[in-house]
């Protein structure tokens, strides 16, 4: 459902993404994981279409017969949200401080000129497990657990088909982190997407994903089914993440 051909990514002095080549299926959960610097949040940006405007791009991005790294602000905003939306790593950063939920959502259907979708809101929120109360509150009476299943909402609203999860436990403790992965889990089987889950964390990425891709400096060194990867590895790299994961 989306294939990254020959990406490459830099900007003036360095290459940040070294022609990296991978595919996501229909339902399936593709797993990167590298540590800090690695190139996988670019990536991620990349196919949202929010790249640094000075970074240098090329290669393909293909996403519904279109090459999405090419394309003009305008079209990707009409990709965004409603075909493919990221779940951001720190939840106190993704959302306006001076808005309710309620409102916050509500604007999401206002700038793609949609009617407001209200059993829609409601069923997923249920999902997530939260009470309709919380479409009245303001994110600072929210906790990073609660703020982080509001954006899984924010994210789901319009029925996306890929859904981009950068380092969505990070600012989590580990166990608000599990319950997190635990809801794309259940989302992505419920509702049949396609999950890219960046992390770090390799452990993480044996719990949610099918297949994973080992990053380092830029370029895919591993790759295979999440448990080959994590009881045979290959790379002395994706041992040492390993375990770093174990701690």
């Amino acid at each position: 459902m989306l294939e990254v051909r020959d990406l490459t990514i830099s900007s003036k002095n360095k290459v940040l993404v070294d022609g990296i080549d991978f595919a996501i299926n229909n339902n399936e959960v593709i797993s990167i994981i590298g540590e800090s610097g690695s190139g996988k949040s670019l990536t991620a940006t990349a196919i949202m279409g929010l790249l640094d405007k000075s970074l240098n791009k090329s290669g393909e991005i293909i996403f519904e017969g279109k090459n999405l790294l090419f394309l003009k602000d305008n079209q990707m905003a009409k990709i965004r949200l409603k075909k493919i939306a990221m779940i951001y790593q720190n939840p106190f950063n993704a959302l306006v401080p001076v808005m309710t939920i309620e409102k916050q959502l509500e604007y999401i259907y206002k700038i793609q000129k949609k009617n407001v979708d209200w059993p829609r809101i409601k069923k997923l929120m249920e999902e997530v497990d939260l009470s309709l109360e919380y479409l009245k509150k303001y994110p600072y009476e929210l906790s990073g657990g609660e703020l982080q299943r509001v954006v899984i909402v924010t994210a789901m609203l319009l029925r996306p088909k890929l859904l981009i999860c950068d380092e969505p436990t990070t600012a989590l403790d580990s166990q608000t982190g599990l319950r997190i992965i635990s809801l794309i889990q259940r989302l992505k089987n419920e509702y049949g997407i396609s999950v890219l889950f960046i992390s770090h964390d390799l452990t993480l990425a044996r719990i949610i994903a099918d297949r994973v891709l080992i990053m380092k400096k830029g370029k895919i060194i591993e790759e295979g089914p999440a448990k080959e990867v994590y009881n045979n590895p290959k790379e002395d790299y994706t041992k040492e993440l390993l375990k770093a994961s174990e701690f």
